[in-house]
């Protein structure tokens, strides 16, 4: 069992802590920290982001690269590969760095190839959300990532999620929303 009680926090959600793995620093590790009575375990967030990762067909670039599970004493961790910059350093989130800017044109063309992945694999997830985007700088300039994978869920419409006619008319829907909100803030 790995023990996380001294490892680094390097994020926190409303549900999950994420941890720089104490054996590998080119790792990270996600766990909850919620109370099992809090939330529904098939609904949970680890849960969710497991789903991804066992659907996703290609461009695995826009998405962190999922190792595997491990027990941790703070309960089941998801394991990542880090994302950081090609110098070590953290990256930056979209929004931190273009608050009060137009977002570059190569980032909007990014976000849309992240959009049209999950379409094709019909996926609606949390990954093209403006807090879940980073910037990352790499041998070929910069690209973004996203740093939350998991599967949205909605309770009243999860009889019709199965289905993945229905569940693709959700993600384009959701899509061309957020899609519109990125295309208000592009640079020309």
């Amino acid at each position: 069992m790995l023990d996380l009680s001294t490892a680094k926090l390097v994020g926190k959600s409303r549900f999950r802590k994420c941890f720089l793995h104490p054996n590998n620093i080119d790792y990270v590790i996600k766990v909850q920290h919620l109370n099992k009575s809090d939330c529904d375990c098939a609904d949970s967030p680890h849960n969710r982001e497991l789903e991804f990762h066992s659907k996703i067909t290609g461009c695995l670039d826009f998405f962190p690269t999922f190792i595997g599970v491990e027990e941790t004493n703070f309960g089941q961790g998801l394991v990542f590969k880090r994302i950081s910059n090609v110098d070590g350093s953290e990256p930056i989130h979209l929004f931190d760095q273009y608050r009060d800017k137009k977002i570059p044109r190569l980032f909007i063309l990014q976000i849309k190839n992240m959009m049209n992945q999950l379409e094709k694999d019909a996926l609606l997830t949390c990954a093209v959300n403006p807090e879940n985007l980073l910037i990352v700088k790499d041998y070929e300039g910069e690209k973004l990532v996203s740093c939350d994978t998991k599967v949205i869920t909605i309770k009243e419409w999860l009889p019709l999620s199965k289905i993945r006619f229905f569940r693709l008319l959700k993600v384009k829907r959701r899509n061309k929303r957020l899609f519109d909100f990125y295309s208000k803030s592009v640079l020309d």
